[in-house]
Order: structure tokens, then sequence, then C-alpha cells
């Protein structure tokens, strides 16, 4: 059949069958034939996906084409039979997944959230995401929708709470290092350690070349928009509020919006990789506040967000997990603290300023603390265990201030060893003491204290951390022996070199004085110079720059650089050599 500017001209296409006719070549005949099988195939292909292109029953058409009823051209496919949108034919790996704020998650965790997402929504799941799937992933909870299943909406939208795993047989996905699971929807991801910090995710497979993803209602409204055009056919214009979409092809399209530049639009760039190795964790830490907690659990669970951003990619750093530890908030139970309920030997001032301090002290309270910081312990390590069973590492404490001497006092106490069974873990291997006034605390105690820390540091590390402002914090070395007044803590230097201020000068200088005569005030051990080492150094001073954070030195510890540092060289260490 010929095509524009043939009227009158029926001889033109006669004359054309008799060129062929007359004057056969093998050559054009076998090309026509291929293109005509091309066409065939491509023209079966539209016809399977159901596009819409115009055809004899428009109502256009010359009326002399035979029509036939759109039954007949356009048979019912059945929902199993349906095919996906355009997007999920790309491989997993091509598809990226987002926190809110278009933070990307990992290679590993976009590859297993778009797994689970497939499966859910019975979409086809390419042969490298199904290998994956078999040989890492057959024990966690991805259920998989069948043709006999209703398919659950594909809506990406934010749901705050949509249950738990499914199947209580397996184990639900873990992102994030494993400090959050997936929700069933693939809507959100919740925290497992901790409450109230559910976070959306994002589903991307369209980008600006900042390879941020489009909003989510603009990728469904193209998707929508491209089933109209299966095939090579380039789709027409789109516009969505005040941005027009304009395509080159079916992947590779611009978005503009009134009153800005054109931005192009394409897949993601860089597919998800994935890399065959697990990481074993050598180490789990318990991270506790200190004073001045109650009601603000999410201040311990941001100091946990710090450390775990001081050591991510650090050092072989990927290997530790820390969990936080609140135990101030609903602790009072009508119980009225008066003097007979306080320890002997406590400075009854400390009480009257720090209501905390005052808790502790009360022989009723004080257990109770230390009862429900061994049962939150237990709690996230059998959760811990249960996603890490193969779990061989090293087990640390993190106290601040307060939270330092709760620690100390489980890890010694005789009434708190049968209570420290329950955790689950045979020992403590190291105790960070930070900011903490635990050296008043045993000097107060008396030399039965004192023996008993000699004892303690015979049994796991201890890290004493303080910085030299700190009115709270000193030295634990002259609590075990009044030999090492002589000896200086070993200093952890900080590389940057942040404006020094002269005020923090003058009050660093002030605060020493300060600190010099409370120390008068605590007794030190009276034991003789040749009864007693410590086999590892105990107190480790954090380097003073003298700049306007450092007027406020007993929070200052999780942002400070040097013990950034400190924690990473620990933690990566193989042999107790520090």
């Amino acid at each position: 059949m010929h095509g524009n500017g043939h009227k009158d001209k029926e001889d033109w296409i006669v004359n054309g069958i008799d060129e062929i006719t007359e004057k056969p070549d093998v050559d054009i005949v076998n090309l026509l034939l291929d293109e005509l099988d091309a066409e065939k195939a491509d023209l079966n292909d539209l016809y399977m996906q159901r596009a819409k292109f115009e055809d004899a029953n428009n109502q256009d058409s010359p009326q002399n084409v035979l029509r036939k009823s759109e039954e007949e051209l356009y048979p019912e496919i059945s929902e199993e039979e349906k095919v996906p949108m355009r997007v999920d034919q790309l491989k997993c790996s091509e598809v990226r997944w987002f926190r809110e704020g278009a933070i990307p998650f990992s290679d590993r965790d976009s590859f297993l959230i778009e797994i689970k997402y497939r499966r859910k929504n019975g979409i086809k799941v390419d042969k490298e995401a199904e290998f994956l799937y078999n040989k890492h992933f057959k024990h966690l909870d991805l259920p998989l929708v069948t043709k006999n299943e209703k398919l659950v909406s594909r809506s990406d939208s934010f749901e705050s709470s949509d249950g738990e795993a499914t199947d209580p047989t397996k184990l639900p996905v873990l992102v994030a290092r494993g400090y959050y699971r997936l929700s069933k929807k693939n809507r959100c991801i919740h925290p497992i350690y901790w409450k109230n910090d559910s976070i959306p995710i994002i589903r991307g497979y369209y980008f600006i070349l900042d390879a941020q993803p489009i909003e989510a209602a603009e990728a469904d409204a193209i998707n929508r928009h491209l089933e109209r055009y299966p095939g090579r056919q380039v789709p027409e214009p789109l516009r969505l509020g005040s941005a027009t979409v304009e395509f080159s092809s079916v992947s590779e399209f611009r978005r503009t919006r009134e009153g800005s530049h054109p931005r192009e639009v394409r897949t993601y760039s860089v597919p998800a990789i994935w890399l065959e190795c697990n990481v074993e964790i050598k180490n789990l830490v318990f991270v506790m506040h200190g004073v001045g907690h109650k009601d603000k659990e999410d201040c311990i669970v941001n100091t946990v967000k710090k450390l775990i951003n001081v050591t991510d990619g650090k050092i072989d750093s990927s290997n530790t997990h820390f969990i936080p530890i609140h135990w101030r908030t609903n602790l009072e139970d009508g119980h009225v603290c008066g003097d007979e309920c306080h320890i002997g030997q406590y400075d009854g001032r400390i009480n009257n300023i720090l209501e905390d301090v005052k808790l502790y002290n009360c022989r009723v309270y004080g257990k109770k603390i230390r009862s429900i910081v061994i049962n939150q312990i237990k709690t996230h390590f059998t959760t811990f265990t249960r996603h890490n069973p193969n779990f061989k590492g090293r087990i640390s404490l993190i106290g601040h201030s307060l939270g330092s001497v709760i620690f100390y006092d489980i890890l010694t106490m005789e009434d708190m060893k049968e209570e420290l069974k329950i955790t689950g873990f045979d020992r403590v291997h190291n105790l960070f003491a930070v900011g903490s006034p635990l050296w008043y605390f045993l000097g107060k105690r008396g030399e039965t204290a004192r023996d008993q820390f000699r004892e303690a540091s015979k049994s796991f590390r201890i890290y004493n951390i303080y910085h030299q402002n700190d009115v709270v914090a000193g030295r634990l070395e002259t609590v075990a022996h009044s030999k090492y007044e002589k000896e200086l803590p070993i200093n952890l230097p900080n590389d940057s070199s942040p404006p020094k201020s002269w005020i923090a000068e003058q009050i660093g200088k002030l605060i020493k004085i300060v600190k010099n005569l409370s120390a008068r005030y605590v007794k030190h051990s009276t034991i003789n110079e040749t009864d007693f080492d410590l086999e590892f150094p105990v107190d480790y001073q954090l380097h003073s720059n003298h700049t306007v954070d450092e007027l406020q030195p007993h929070s200052i510890y999780m942002n400070h650089p040097s013990f950034g540092e400190f924690l990473r060289y620990v933690f990566s260490r193989k042999y107790e050599t520090i």
C-alpha cells in the first residue's frame, strides 16, 4: 500500500509491483520479508501490551475499511496476565530506595528492599535478584504474592505503623546497618532498639542529574502515561500541574517547571552492586545516659546516632554495633525518699542539687534503676542475637556521667552478679566512663570500694575519659593508688584546629583551681606504692582547644573529635595493648 501523495496515481503502486514481478531481486525480497517479519513482531508486541493506537474502529477511519468489534481487537486480559508498569521491567539493581530527605540506602539495602517490594506486589524478580534471594534471604520474611492471591496496592505513601513480620518463623528484614526493620508494606522503616523514630522510604526510579529521585506522585503519573506508549514509540508531552514533561524516549525525558530551567530526568545511572562479604559484628556496645533525661529518650538515641556516624566506614568500624539504654523515664512509683533511704557517706548537698543523683543514692530507687538497666540489656541482647546468632565478639559499656557509675556498680556489686547472668553474655570486656564522677563516688565509699576498684581493673578494661574543664569528671588512677598523682594521664590528641576563645581559656584555668580544691575532700588510697600497679592505663584526657564549645565541657564528649578517634582505635584493635 502506498503512503501520502498518491491521489490519481493508482498506476504508481501497480508499476511498482510490476517492477518487482518482472525483475525479481532476491536481496530486496529477503529485505522486504525481514522488514515484514520485524513489523509483525512489533505489532504483536504492541497488541500483547494492549496498546492504544489508531485503528479501524476510530470514527475518522475510511468507511470502506472492514470494522471489527472492540472485543475482537482488544480481548479482555485477565488480571494475572496484565503486563506490569514500565518501571517494573527494570532489574532490581536499577531501582534505588531512599530514606526521607532523599538519603540513599546502601546497595545491599536497596537490593533487599526492592526484592521484598516485588515479591510482596506480585512483580517478577530478575534472575540476579532471584539468585541473591535463594542464596542470602530465604530466612527473612519476604512473602511471595502469587497469581491466585489478591495483589496489594503499589502505593509508596507513608503509613506510621503497618504491623510486624507476617511470618513469625522468619526474621524481619533489617536495613541501615541493622538498626531498623522494614515495614510490611515497604512504606517506612522502624527502629528495633528504640521508639518514635519511624522513617518514610521512597522507591526511586526516575532521577534528576544530581541523583535525586523525583516526587512519587510525578513518577506514578509518568508511569501511567508511558503505559499508553509501548514499544519504541516516543510519548507525547505530559502536563503535571505547573510542570511539563517532554520525552525523547521512554527512558529519557526532561521536566520543566514554570519559571525554572528544564531538568534532565533518567533512570538511575549506576546500578546497585551486591558485595558477597557480610560484615561480622565484633563489638556490641551499650550506651547509657547520665542525669537530666527524664522523658527524654530521644537524647540517648541521638547520642547513639552520633556514635554510629563517628565510626561509620572508619578502620573496620562497621563491625561495631551501638544500642541505647534509657532508665530515667517512668522511674518513680510513689516511694518518698527520706534520710533513712540513702546510703551513707554521701554528700547531701549533691542530692539536693541533682535529683537523679538523689534517686540513685536511695536504697529503693538505686536498686530499681540497676534492675531496669539489666532488663533492657537483656531485651536488646536477645533481639541482637536473634539477628546475629553467631556473635562471639566483645561486649562494651559506655556510660556518661551518672550512667558510668550505674554501669560500674552493676559490674562490681555482689548482689548484682546473679542478675547480671540473665543478660545472656558471659562477660563485659570494656567500660568507658565518660565525664564520670566515679572518682568522687569511690572516694566517698572508702577503702573497701577502692580495693574493689583495683580488683575490677583486672576483670575488665576501664577507660576513664574526661575533659580537664569538666568539674564533674576526674582521675581514677589516683583513687587506685596515690603514686599516680605524680604521673600524667594519657592525652588524646585533636588534629583539628578550631578558633580559640580567650574567655574559655581563662575559665579553664579557674575550673582547674576549683577541681584541685575539691579533690582535697576525697580520700585517696593509702596503700603502699609497692603493693599495686594498674595493668593498663585508665585515665585518658581529651585535648583542650580552649574553644567556646568547651565552656560546657560535661556535654562535649560525644561531639569531640578526639573521643571519636579514640573509639575507632579501641574497637579496631586486635590485642589488649592500650
